[in-house]
């Protein structure tokens, strides 16, 4: 008894090729259709740009001194910066700057109209084509509007403005009701006492009339949110300070010019934060220098009564090496606790950086008792002495410490001083950086085999009959002993 594998009628590689080769016509069909829609993409869709901006971030001491290499865990000065970049207040006053919240494009004809109008080149109209409508732009219209105000109803509605002969034009709603009629180059209003209330400035209309053009006035939250999207922050290497900035769009002017907006603002923020931040400080210095310059003054009155009346004593080295001592232990007492306020707004107070802070505070303070002690076991002359003449050189060092920092920060904040450079001004590439034509191309090429080859299969596992001679004899019992090749099957 013979025994015939169940595997028998499956096709080998050498079958599969024969499919790909029957069907070959069909595929390369498959493939070139792909590619014209490929190409058909490329000339419909819109083109988006790039702008690209370097700024440099200069690490700055703070009033830690040694203290910041112990901030391994604390935010970069990058990474501070970087959200400053992309906060809302920033994004908001370039918003504002360059009005985004207006926006006004013209209206093209679907799918091919808005390809039309960007081969369209000079400043003149183009012509509309047999097949078209002249209420659409088909390339050199232009609309500039200065000013545009609605109700909050309106907001992020789109309304229709269609030009008309002579500059003027009729603004719509989104119902088609006309809300007003106006002139380039005057403000106009909705009439009085009708709802709602509109106002509108077109400074530049150039458009046969009945061209219609969509205008839109967004909410400032929504321009902020679209650039947060669009915007890309990024250090390029960690720890190096440098910032790269990037930002898409369609419109390769807009996009550059809002990137330069955006450092220009960011480099004057910076300066008015370091102006800021300067002039509280110096008020807080203000402040402790009139109670420092008292201390100074009875330290030294207290000092000059006791010569005075006693005569002058003479220090023994002893002495004058703890009074030196003790004046070193409350300067270096007064700026670490200095630091550790500056601690307290950063961190909590079982931070581990605020815990040595603490630490060192108190040996500094252990240290100054054990002084106190040497000093209370001098002859009672020489320590009233000694304790005199530290509280005056204690006093002084203060004094002129807080003294030459007020003037640092007087300043710094009448300077225009700011850690944060331009290093290369925003630029927009030639070319657009998507859609490239050999990305889409590739991906064409890649669909059009997949679907070419997946039908070829399909259709073969549809088609109805034995192909196989062997899987005839098995199933018949009968020899076959030869085969008649038909004409080729049409696809």
């Amino acid at each position: 008894m013979t025994h015939t594998p169940d595997n028998e009628d499956e096709l080998g590689l050498g079958g599969y090729l024969a499919i790909l080769l029957e069907r070959r016509n069909s595929i390369a069909a498959t493939v070139a259709l792909t590619l014209v829609v490929g190409g058909l993409y490329l000339l419909t869709a819109t083109p988006v740009y790039r702008a690209n901006a370097v700024l440099r971030i200069e690490q700055e001491g703070s009033s830690l001194g040694q203290l910041d290499e112990l901030l391994s865990d604390a935010p970069s000065v990058a990474a501070t910066e970087i959200e400053v970049l992309n906060s809302r207040v920033l994004l908001g006053r370039v918003a504002d700057t360059l009005r985004l919240g207006v926006s006004a494009e013209p209206r093209y004809f679907p799918v091919l109209g808005a390809a039309l109008a960007r081969a369209h080149e000079g400043p003149d109209l183009a012509p509309v084509p047999w097949w078209g409508p002249d209420t659409y732009a088909w390339g050199g219209e232009r609309l500039q509007v200065e000013r545009l105000n609605v109700p909050p109803e309106l907001e992020d509605v789109p309304l229709t403005l269609v030009a008309e002969a002579a500059g003027g034009y009729a603004l719509r709603g989104p119902d088609g009701a006309v809300l007003l009629h106006g002139e380039a180059g005057t403000a106009a209003t909705t009439p009085p006492d009708s709802a709602p209330e509109v106002e509108l400035l077109v400074t530049g209309l150039h458009a046969r009339p009945g061209t219609r053009f969509q205008l839109m006035r967004r909410s400032r939250l929504a321009v902020v949110e679209e650039l947060q999207r669009a915007l890309r922050v990024g250090e390029k290497g960690p720890g190096t300070g440098v910032l790269t900035l990037a930002l898409e769009g369609p419109d390769a002017a807009l996009a550059s010019a809002t990137l330069q907006a955006l450092t220009e603002a960011y480099v004057l923020t910076n300066v008015e934060r370091r102006s800021e931040e300067a002039g509280r400080t110096l008020t807080f210095l203000d402040s402790q220098l009139p109670g420092l310059r008292q201390g100074l003054e009875r330290a030294e009155t207290a000092l000059r009564d006791y010569r005075m009346g006693k005569g002058g004593v003479d220090l023994g080295l002893e002495a004058q090496a703890i009074v030196a001592r003790s004046a070193d232990l409350e300067k270096a007492l007064s700026q670490l606790s200095l630091e550790r306020s500056e601690l307290r707004q950063r961190f909590t107070e079982h931070h581990p950086l605020f815990v040595a802070t603490q630490n060192k505070l108190a040996r500094l303070r252990a240290e100054r008792a054990m002084l106190d002690t040497q000093l209370k076991g001098m002859p009672n002359a020489e320590l009233v002495s000694a304790q005199l003449t530290r509280d005056v050189k204690v006093a002084n060092e203060l004094f002129l410490q807080l003294h030459n920092k007020a003037q640092e920060y007087r300043v710094l904040k009448s300077s225009t001083i700011t850690n944060a450079r331009i290093i290369d001004a925003p630029v927009v590439t030639r070319t657009p950086v998507r859609p490239t034509k050999p990305d889409v191309f590739a991906v064409s090429l890649v669909l059009g085999l997949v679907l070419g080859v997946a039908s070829a299969f399909t259709r073969q596992a549809l088609r109805q009959g034995v192909s196989n001679p062997t899987a005839l004899e098995a199933a018949l019992k009968v020899p076959v002993y030869a085969s008649l090749p038909l004409g080729p099957e049409s696809d």
